[in-house]
């Protein structure tokens, strides 16, 4: 199948009108005269090499230490324009030599993306056997197939939520961004196919990336999952590079391009990365590698892009990018996540770096070596092996039988969400929520108590809603990502759309109880604290009783696994990273750390007699040995994070029951 040839040669010059639309290949300009094979566009860009390694290590230090890098994950959206550039250019080369062939382009395609895919797959598979639990792996082996299929963004977007359990520990998280860009290569060619021959190509290209940015700007605060998984939402980045491909090789940039390209890029990966800024660092971080590479041919640019270091780490960015999360992902169930030191993360990625020189230098390079339709067959075939490896362990339930899972019983305790068979997704409410928000309510009746918050509340709403099994108490759930309590504009727009539905619910005269949980130990900031006082004081204006509920120990990292605290293994050298690693907060410095907003809820607590302060750390931490630990009685206090878990959110709820019949403060220490 053929894109449209145009024959061979300089006869293919005479289509004045695809002139008119396309940019002249090196392979034509020849034609016209010996001296255009210095055109840097007939020729590897060093440039474009030097750019991918760029990206790829903002990506790895930001994995590896978010601290340093907070704005590194942009170094994907570079990653995009590169492709749309590379892949239509191309595809242009193709067309005007009469050589474009749909087959030939898929092939080449395959031969590229699946040797390291199907290695690093496979290897994950493989050690996921002896590392992770039977839940953990059902998960790691539904995204191997999607990603396998070129879909596993669309299968994170299919599991993402407000309350999706923390990625930090999924090893093949990162192949959302694989999966976009396989989509643009299995469509783009059909419909540049299509559009290549027509005046209004560019122009075509530049409508639908305008649109595409568009729908970016809209989901972004309607729906964040969307926005950052959805190929829809991401063609505008590909699109960039499109576009630029159809600049004539003629074309003689200022050189104050390609360093403005520099300026923008780096000011976009020196920010603080914030999330109310998302969208203008992802634009600045698009136009800066748009603007080097149309910038490209200025001399001094190319010579920094250039320098060796650069292009080695260009071209094995590749396997490193498919390499870094899954060791890093392992780290992070083996060692103390962010809080680990420097060095022992630094050996974690060079040993990424290791694997990835070593998938470029005796997988895709033998393999690039055989540019043939037969080779990318058998590279097709292979990634079969990972993918049916995956399909066992979904038919085997995660092999609960394996001896990881066997010895590790007390990690399998940490799950969330036992009992979510006893309620139905209703905030009682005629307003549609942002994606974001997070309704539920018992099955059995309306509700007479709300929890409000984050996914804290969500993580204490399952105890909640078991227990009252024993009772006549109705719980409902009311959560929003992020989001301050209160009515002042603070926070993302979803959250004044949050509030809106909140206090619309919250108007039946039904309820009475409303609990406000959250992360309150980094969201008592000056502003956050007026606002939240202005909760409470319409929540007592509106006759509700309220509790204010302090929040649980850190005992691990935000973004760490409980699990791993006590995890046992039986490779070797793994188990002896797992031993070291130790997850016992003493009761002394939670008390120090969380004294300030601790103190302000009890302030709150006693402006008003229907105003009450809960604090679960007695029940959570052990007075007599001064800890907190991860673990009592068996079984794990917290799922993800540090959020509780069904052990955990059960003992709160039953004591918090109790509580609420009683005058008393609760839990103080």
């Amino acid at each position: 199948m053929r894109l449209g040839g145009l024959g061979s040669g300089c006869g293919a010059l005479r289509d004045e009108s695809l002139r008119l639309i396309t940019p002249v290949s090196p392979l034509v300009d020849s034609c016209l005269s010996p001296t255009m094979s210095l055109d840097p566009y007939s020729t590897r860009r060093t440039d474009i090499e030097g750019l991918r390694a760029i990206a790829v290590l903002a990506v790895v230090i930001y994995h590896g230490f978010p601290v340093l890098l907070p704005a590194g994950f942009l170094g994907v959206d570079i990653f995009f324009v590169i492709s749309g550039y590379v892949i239509t250019r191309s595809l242009l080369r193709a067309r005007l030599t009469g050589r474009a062939s749909l087959w030939d382009f898929y092939a080449r395609r395959v031969r590229r993306l699946f040797p390291a895919l199907t290695v690093v797959l496979c290897a994950t598979i493989a050690l996921c056997w002896f590392v992770l639990l039977p839940e953990e792996f059902l998960a790691t082996a539904k995204l191997t197939i999607a990603a396998g299929l070129s879909l596993g963004n669309l299968q994170l977007l299919r599991e993402s939520g407000y309350f999706d359990a923390a990625t930090s520990t999924k090893p093949l998280m990162h192949l959302w961004s694989l999966g976009v860009e396989e989509q643009f290569y299995m469509l783009w060619p059909l419909i540049f196919a299509w559009i290549a021959p027509r005046r209004m190509a560019l122009s075509l290209v530049i409508i639908c990336a305008i649109a595409s940015l568009a729908l970016e700007a809209l989901w972004m605060p309607e729906d964040a999952a969307s926005a950052f998984y959805h190929p829809l939402a991401r063609a505008w980045e590909l699109l960039a590079g499109v576009a630029l491909a159809w600049l004539p090789s003629t074309w003689r940039s200022p050189r104050w391009l390609a360093w403005s390209g520099f300026a923008l890029i780096a000011a976009a990966l020196l920010s603080d990365g914030t999330q109310s800024l998302h969208l203008e660092l992802m634009m600045a971080s698009v136009g800066g590698a748009a603007a080097i590479i149309a910038g490209g041919y200025s001399d001094k640019t190319v010579r920094w892009l250039a320098s060796a270091p650069l292009q080695l780490l260009g071209r094995i960015s590749y396997p490193l990018y498919l390499w870094h999360w899954p060791v890093i992902a392992l780290r992070n169930l083996l060692g103390r996540g962010e809080a680990e030191a420097a060095s022992f993360t630094g050996a974690w990625l060079l040993a990424a770096a290791i694997l990835a020189y070593g998938t470029h230098r005796w997988i895709e390079r033998p393999i690039a070596a055989r540019p043939t339709r037969q080779m990318a067959a058998l590279c097709a075939i292979a990634l079969a092996v990972p993918i049916a490896g995956a399909a066992a362990v979904l038919s085997g339930n995660g092999f609960s039988d394996r001896t990881v899972a066997r010895i590790n019983a007390k990690a399998g305790t940490g799950g969330l969400r036992r009992g979510i068979e006893l309620t139905i997704p209703d905030c009682i409410s005629t307003r549609s929520g942002p994606r974001d928000m997070h309704c539920a309510r018992n099955a059995g009746g309306l509700p007479d108590s709300v929890v409000w918050g984050d996914s804290k509340a969500e993580a204490l709403y399952w105890g909640l809603v078991r227990e009252s099994q024993r009772g006549d108490d109705r719980w409902m759930l009311i959560g929003s990502s992020g989001c301050p309590r209160g009515n002042a504009e603070l926070g993302a727009p979803t959250c004044s759309q949050g509030r809106a539905l909140v206090w619309e619910a919250l108007a039946d005269p039904k309820i009475k109880t409303v609990l406000l949980v959250a992360a309150f130990r980094v969201s008592h900031e000056e502003g956050q604290r007026r606002n939240f006082e202005d909760a409470v004081s319409g929540l007592v204006q509106r006759g509700k009783n309220v509790v204010l509920v302090a929040d649980n120990p850190t005992v691990t990292g935000e973004h760490e696994s409980p699990a791993a605290c006590s995890r046992e293994l039986i490779v070797p050298f793994l188990a002896e990273i797992a031993r070291q690693r130790t997850c016992i907060l003493p009761l002394a410095q939670h008390l120090s750390d969380t004294s300030s907003y601790r103190a302000w809820l009890r302030e709150i607590a006693n402006s008003s007699p229907k105003v009450r302060f809960f604090d679960m750390t007695p029940l959570l931490c052990d007075a007599e040995l001064n800890i907190c630990p991860v673990a009592n009685g068996g079984k794990l206090l917290y799922s993800y994070g540090d959020h509780l878990s069904d052990a955990g959110n059960e003992l709160v709820a039953r004591e918090i029951r109790q509580w609420l019949k009683s005058p008393k403060e609760g839990g103080a220490v």
